[in-house]
Parts: C-alpha cells; structure tokens; sequence
C-alpha cells in the first residue's frame, strides 16, 4: 500500500471536514448577530461564567431603537430583562427574552430620549453570570441613554427654505434672476453638511445659507438642499422658482386680486381721456365681487409733456375722476343717489417706460426714425394690493356733480417693491419699481367734482358760441389746484372770477387767449372750506358760470 498517498488523501478530507465545520460556525455566528451594516456595536465585556456579552443598536424609522445582545457562550437558561426609564424617572420593566434577546424602545410620549437598561438573568430569576444582588454594571447589567433628537427630519425643515425670482436685466435672454435662503435654527445642530443641487458636499459653518442664479424666461427650477448627519442619514428640502415668458408687446397688466379670487374682471380701453390738453389713453378694470364694485387703473398712456403741467398722482386721480363719471361698467348710483359699495384696488408698485411710434419705411433705414414717444406708466408684477373703499354720489343732469367721499384705506403699512418689476414689452428691459399706495392714503374728505370732456362738440352743454366762434371749456380741481383749458378759435381777452356763495368776489384774473388750447391753473391752497362760484368772461361777455365745493 502507498502511505504517501493515503496520506495525501486523508489530508484532503480533513481539510474538507475542517472547512465544513468553519462554514457551519460562521452561519451559527451570523444567526446571532444582526446585520452590522444596519446596526451598531455599542458595548462588549467579558463577565464570569458568561464569557463575551456583546450588545447592538440601531435605530428605526419611526425614531425608536432597537437593542440586540448576543453571547459567545450560551448559559443554560440564560434571559435579558428590558427596563424604560418613564416620565416619573423610574425603571420600569417592558419585557423579556431569551435568546436571540432583541427589543424595541421608543421614546416616552413629549420625548426625544430612551434611558433603557437590559438584566441578565439566569434560570432562578437571579443575576446571572455568577453574580448576586444587587445587578452590577458591566458585569449582569448595561444601562444607557439614547439621545434621538437628530433622527429622521424635524418638523417644519421645509420651511427652513425660502426662495424668490424676478426678472432681472443681468439675466440673458430675458431670464429671471432666483434667491434662495436657508436658515437653519441655531438650536439645531444635527447637520454637519450639505449637497446644493447633488453637488459637492460642503461643510455647514453658517447656520445661514444663501446663494442667487439664473434661470431662462418661461422655465422653473429646483432648488434641493440635501443635508447630511455624521451618521450618514440626511433630509432633503427643496423648493421650485419660476420665471415668466417674455412680456407680450400688447398685453395687459394683471389686476390686483385681493379676494374673491375666483370671480374675473372686465378690461375696459384703451379709452382715449383728456385732462387740460394732455391726452391720456387709459385701459382699467372692473368687477362686482366681495359685495363691492371694484375699480382699478391697470395703464397710463400719455406725452411726456403732459407732466409740465400735472405730477404723475394728479394725472391717476383726474383718471379715476372721469373714469367715475363716465361710468361705462354701470356700477351704482347709475343718474342719482348715493352707493357706500366702491372699492378702488391698486397695485402698491409701479414703474414707467417709454414707447416709441416708428415711421415707414424701416426705421434703420434714411428717412425712418421715431416720431413720437409716450410714456407708459404700469403697475408692477408681484406686487401687494392697495385697497380704498369710497362712497359715490351723483345729481342728475343738466348740472350733474359727482360727490366722492374716501373712507379709511385698507393697505399695506409699508409696501416693499424690492421684488416687483417692470418689464417693458418691446425691448424686454426690466425696470424697477416704486411704491405708490401714497396714491391712495393721500384721499381724504369730500370733493365735488365738475368733469366734462376736453373736446368741444355742437350742443355739448360745455360748449358756447361766441360770434361764430367756438369756445370749449374744461374745468377740473384735483388736490386744491383748479386747472383751467379754453380752447378757442381766434385771439381774444378773458376774465376768470371766483366768488364765494354770497356773491362776494375772492379773486379775478385776466387771461390772454390765444388760438387752440390755452391752459391756466390756480391754486386753492388758502380757500376754506365752503361752496364757491367760477365765471368765466370773453372779450366782456359771459360764458360760462358753475360752482364747487372745497371741503379739506
């Protein structure tokens, strides 16, 4: 017989068994001990008669942990007892086991913490591994408080983020410049660092984060904040911005919606007015919502030259004015009477541009350039809502008057316009904006207005002819300043008189009429309150006579 092969061969089976019994133990091993990519070792001693104790956490996704212990050596009717700490501060018992000994805490009810505390003992209910009462520390019990304040995500984590955009000229293409913030509370100290937009991972030494980009027109954005524990566990905040499309070159300012959001408005214009020989094309809109009869002016169109002689707050009121009177939404009183149901709703923040009529042929060519300009005055796009809720009352004709009583306005204390805009529809540039609620806060009192349209026409009852000459007449007091137009057909002297009720004369001035319109303005500033009388006289004959109210 070959020893030296039997040899050999018997080599190999013993390797064999040797293997066999290796695999066998470590699934043994693996059966006793949790998966440590999920859990962690927190303890190991050595107690007599108990050899090697080893104990596992890991926490849940509801926020409690779980407690694993395991033994090299497995004592005859060995058991793990499972204390709580309660809301009183005592150890109270929650269960038993034997092996695999496993158990699940959870916080107590208001708390963030779990003081657990695990007894071994053996089959007699006594410390087990050769202990004796009491239980020690280390040797028959383990006793440890878990902190789990930074588990999971606080509430509220989305409101840590805050983001904004608004168009802005440093932008290409007209896109909209974004802000975001994120403020982490100081008393929160979870987080070590954080992924912007799954970029590079940044250590956090501000509690306070910010940062700004760009965005194209008519697109949107994700912002997410990816912040990360020691632990590796992380939470996730994010929060889209968006960006209008390029502004249409004949589109309309939205209305100011304050309430009753689902109830639309009517856009009236542009209507063509005239305010003393500046014309002004206006386009407004109009609603019954709220128990109200809402009006707002949502554009201004004018020629710069308009203010020499009005600010850009008495051009708005004299529109409101006519726009009041005029009344083509029907909104109550209709000929007489009074209604308290006005509403005028304003955008807090406006901003103006110019713009340009061309010439044919095309304007880069000889002979084309620009022929005109106006300027557009708008409301701003994210823009608060100015309200002023006022009281409308009319006479009826031939001498109609309209009584406009302002109540308390209803506004903002502080409008801010840093993140409103204005973009101009031809050339897209963003301009910025003002707050112009002041509109709105300066109405007070009572006024009683006389406005009748600028252009003269035959039996118009604003009309007079005077020796086959045609003379027109406009009237309107807005912020104790009385303006003045006469439009007449040849060169002539006149007379402007006011007097009080009784007759006795106040004031005269001699005007110098000339061809076309003729402007004159006086100033109503040191007039008390009370009802007075105007006449007017050309070449020493009357032609024209109506009274008004002052009342401050």
């Amino acid at each position: 017989m070959n020893f030296e092969k039997v040899l050999k061969g018997g080599n190999k089976i013993v390797l064999f068994l040797f293997a066999c019994m290796l695999l066998f133990f470590y699934k043994i091993d693996l059966l006793a001990k949790p998966n440590k990519e999920k859990s962690n070792q927190i303890s190991k001693f050595i107690s007599p008669d108990c050899s090697t104790i080893a104990i596992y956490d890991s926490v849940t996704s509801d926020c409690c942990v779980i407690i694993t212990t395991t033994w090299s050596v497995d004592p005859t009717g060995m058991n793990v007892e499972f204390e709580q700490m309660n809301t009183s501060g005592n150890y109270v018992n929650v269960g038993s086991s034997g092996l695999p000994a496993k158990h699940k805490f959870c916080p107590n009810p208001g708390e963030n913490v779990v003081n657990y505390r695990l007894k071994w003992y053996n089959i007699n209910h006594e410390p087990a591994c050769g202990g004796t009462y009491p239980f020690l520390e280390g040797e028959n019990m383990f006793t440890r408080t878990y902190d789990l304040s930074c588990c999971g995500c606080p509430s509220g984590i989305n409101d840590w983020l805050t983001v904004s955009s608004k168009k802005d000229n440093s932008c290409l293409e007209n896109g909209c410049k974004y802000n975001y913030t994120l403020s982490i509370p100081e008393n929160y100290n979870c987080f070590t660092s954080y992924k912007l937009d799954n970029g590079q991972t940044t250590n956090i030494t501000n509690k306070v984060i910010t940062g700004n980009g760009c965005i194209p027109a008519n697109s949107s954005k994700s912002i997410k904040f990816k912040l990360l524990k020691v632990n590796g566990d992380s939470c996730v905040i994010s929060r889209d911005v968006n960006c209008f499309a390029k502004r249409d070159s004949n589109s309309v300012p939205t209305p100011c919606t304050p309430n009753c959001l689902n109830i639309p408005w009517v856009i009236h214009g542009p209507e063509t007015k005239f305010i003393s020989g500046c014309v002004v094309k206006v386009t407004y809109a109009t609603r019954i919502a709220c128990g109200s009869q809402d009006l707002e002016i949502l554009k201004m169109d004018y020629s710069p030259d308009c203010l020499n002689y009005f600010t850009i707050e008495q051009i708005y009121k004299t529109l409101l004015f006519k726009i009041i009177k005029t009344n083509n939404m029907d909104f109550d009183p209709l000929n007489s009477g009074c209604s308290t149901t006005w509403r005028i709703i304003q955008s807090g923040c406006w901003s103006s541009y110019y713009s340009y009529t061309m010439t044919s042929p095309d304007p880069t060519q000889i002979g084309g350039g620009i022929v005109d300009s106006t300027l557009v005055y708008e409301p701003c796009e994210g823009s608060e809502c100015c309200l002023q809720s006022i009281t409308v009352c009319r006479t009826p004709a031939p001498n109609e008057t309209i009584t406009i009583t302002y109540n308390n306005p209803n506004m903002s204390s502080a409008i801010n316009c840093s993140d409103t805009w204005l973009e101009n529809p031809h050339s897209s540039y963003i301009y910025p904006c003002e707050p112009k609620c002041v509109w709105l806060s300066n109405l007070s009192g009572t006024m009683v207005l006389n406005i009748e349209s600028i252009i003269p026409k035959n039996q118009n009852k604003q009309t007079t002819i005077i020796n086959s000459y045609e003379i027109g007449i406009n009237v309107i007091i807005v912020d104790n300043l009385l303006s003045l137009m006469i439009k007449n057909q040849k060169s002539e002297n006149a007379e402007f008189l006011i007097s009080d009720i009784k007759g006795n004369l106040i004031q005269k001035s001699s005007l110098k009429l000339f061809k076309d319109n003729n402007y004159f303005n006086v100033r109503l500033n040191d007039y008390n309150n009370g009802t007075y009388i105007y006449s007017i006289n050309v070449d020493g004959l009357f032609i024209r006579s109506d009274k008004f109210i002052i009342a401050k």
